[in-house]
């Protein structure tokens, strides 16, 4: 038997808006553009990462604490800025591995079925160490909705321990659904740390395909103090980390540091030296903290310089062709500095966005070496794709934003549509504690951008999503998983040649795929990858098909008045929620005793609305199109 699976593609055209000025705070966000959370006097909010998922929700982590207790904490907010309560029914997640102390989540990372991975340390007593303090690398994953995922480690949690100190500073995800976490690592007390990576399997034991039973470390040169604070994954599944290498017993003297291994975990012999390049950038004291990639492979480094005496840092930045060797046509000779009136500043996060400028942010005023300082402030720079300044963003290229005391960027967060999320930390007082702070900023307007967000159904294998328009799209890859981690290509279609049947109308254009199955399989995860013109991926969510059981359709879609669901089992009561993209409720439904439901949306404004459908435990989300 053959089965026909029908992709819908749809297209909106909204009206003209009038542009602000990137840089400047979005007001739609959160109180003036800007969230807080904490502001109480006994817990404590301090955030290391922050990861945005395909629905545009906010994940936030690092550690929450009250006096005496500190664990991995991690918040949801909605793209408003408002905390989402349909994650762990609060919004708030936090876990506790036992006998540890300073437990905090240093990265976080989404896996294609949409499961959280939090890396971070902690340390245990141990009286078989001279210090008595024994760091391990902790993991934990969590269900989409922030449950503990049962299936991973032990009851959710991982814990690494092969020397003295592991430290779990950045992770990163392999397409084939192996775990990277990268660190440091040292065998005393001493303080002369080496890289570290480790690599899991999907299930979170090691993976002993990749160096010596899992782990990779690296010693880059005697005596001093190596640590990765970020790791990339490139196309061909090579593995890039960067961070620094301090010289320990003298004068603080740190260089930026990037190794590049091949997928056994062995370097890369054709990147810099023997898969090593070191960038001595000021001379007196630098760092790297972050990396990314530009759309053409090169790779953008940002970190801080000068903070061998605690003053004159400065955001700091290089950018490396493919082999490792520094761009000459990037600022002065690879090298770009940035100067602020109001004393120091520091990098800690570099994003690309769809211009190929290059945004960085950190904290602005206080020392990197002497964090604690009330002069700190969110501070972000863009820089055109040569590395000077973008006299468009922000006031000469530059904007800052006040919370209140030690304000700091850790992670920048690129929207879709263009927008900056910046994400950190403040304090309420000199002698309180941290909270959560997040700002969005207004960004340049985003030509067609993608949003590959599946939000029908599978229904006699038919399967639905929306994209803003295919014009930059070169195939969409229909793949197919049985595990949610390794994807595999089922069908690619040609975004230029899939026939069309456009419907004229002033808020969307709607283009009709279909193609032919020689089975279904049923038990299996699918997603949609937009393959873009420039070669970069855009990934829908991930759904999972069980069979044609028990599957909702909705219809019309787009809709003017009436809407139906169709296929509700008759003897569940099911939830019907209509809510905004913002999350805020409009209209709430209760269904039961029918296959066919119907809800007015005819006093709904054009536009785009969620339909989540709930029944016994499960939430299933349906994007509609009103007209």
């Amino acid at each position: 038997m053959k089965y026909t699976l029908f992709l819908f593609i749809s297209v909106c055209c909204l009206p003209v808006l009038v542009i602000a000025q990137s840089g400047v705070l979005d007001e739609s966000f959160g109180i003036e553009g800007k969230v807080i959370t904490g502001n109480t006097s006994v817990k404590s909010y301090v955030l290391y990462t922050a990861l945005l998922q395909r629905d545009s929700k906010i994940l936030v982590a690092g550690e929450t604490a009250i006096p005496g207790i500190d664990r991995f904490g991690i918040i949801r907010y909605l793209s408003s800025g408002s905390i989402d309560s349909s994650f762990n029914k609060t919004g708030e997640v936090e876990t506790i591995f036992d006998n540890y102390n300073y437990q905090t989540i240093n990265s976080i990372a989404l896996q294609p079925d949409d499961k959280i991975i939090a890396a971070g340390s902690g340390f245990i007593r141990d009286d078989s160490f001279p210090d008595r303090r024994n760091y391990n690398i902790l993991l934990a994953r969590y269900m989409p909705d922030g449950t503990p995922d049962s299936s991973f480690g032990i009851n959710g949690k991982v814990i690494t321990d092969f020397r003295l100190y592991e430290y779990g500073n950045a992770i990163a995800l392999q397409p084939d659904g192996k775990i990277i976490v990268g660190g440091k690592t040292a065998t005393s007390s001493l303080g002369i740390y080496d890289f570290l990576l480790v690599r899991y399997l999907a299930d979170g034991t090691l993976d002993n395909s990749f160096g010596d039973g899992g782990k990779v470390i690296t010693d880059l040169k005697d005596a001093n103090n190596d640590i990765i604070n970020t790791i990339l994954i490139q196309p061909d599944d090579k593995i890039i980390a960067g961070g620094g290498s301090t010289f320990v017993g003298g004068p603080l003297i740190g260089q930026f540091a990037i190794i590049r291994y091949n997928q056994d975990g062995s370097p890369d012999q054709s990147f810099g030296e023997g898969g090593k390049v070191i960038t001595d950038y000021s001379k007196d004291g630098d760092i790297l903290n972050s990396l990314a990639f530009q759309k053409d492979g090169k790779i953008i480094a940002a970190g801080v310089s000068g903070i061998k005496y605690g003053k004159g840092e400065n955001m700091a930045l290089c950018r490396y062709k493919i082999n490792g060797s520094l761009d000459s046509t990037f600022g002065d000779n690879g090298k770009v500095t940035a100067e602020f009136e109001e004393g120091n500043s520091a990098a800690m996060s570099v994003i690309v966005d769809a211009n190929n400028k290059i945004v960085t942010g950190g904290g602005i005023g206080g020392s990197y070496s002497v964090p604690l300082n009330a002069s700190d402030n969110f501070g972000i720079c863009r820089f055109l794709s040569n590395g000077s300044p973008d006299s468009s963003f922000g006031t000469n290229g530059k904007a800052i934003t006040d919370f209140g005391l030690n304000d700091r960027i850790q992670t920048l967060l690129l929207q879709p549509d263009g927008k900056i999320v910046a994400a950190g930390q403040s304090l309420n007082s000199h002698d309180g504690p941290f909270n959560f702070a997040l700002a969005r900023y207004n960004g340049d307007p985003v030509d067609n951008p993608l949003i590959t967000r599946i939000n029908t159904w599978i229904h006699n294998n038919v399967l639905g999503w929306y994209t803003a328009n295919n014009s930059n799209v070169n195939y969409y890859s229909i793949q197919r998983s049985s595990n949610g981690s390794r994807f595999t290509e089922e069908k690619r279609i040609q975004a230029a040649n899939a026939p069309a049947l456009i419907q004229q109308a002033q808020s969307h254009q709607q283009q009709t795929v279909s193609y032919i199955l020689s089975a279904a399989p049923a038990g299996n995860y699918y997603r949609i990858a937009a393959i873009k013109k420039d070669g970069s991926a855009v990934y829908s969510n991930t759904v999972w098909y069980k069979g044609n059981e028990d599957l909702v359709k909705i219809s019309p879609n787009p809709v003017q008045d009436i809407l139906y669901i169709n296929g509700l089992n008759a003897s569940a009561a099911y939830e019907l929620l209509i809510m905004n993209t913002a999350g805020n409720l409009l209209q709430k439904k209760t269904a039961k005793g029918s296959k066919t439901y119907s809800i007015n949306v005819s006093q709904l404004k054009p536009g785009i609305y969620h339909l989540q459908v709930n029944v016994a435990e499960n939430t299933t989300t349906y994007q509609i199109i009103k007209e």
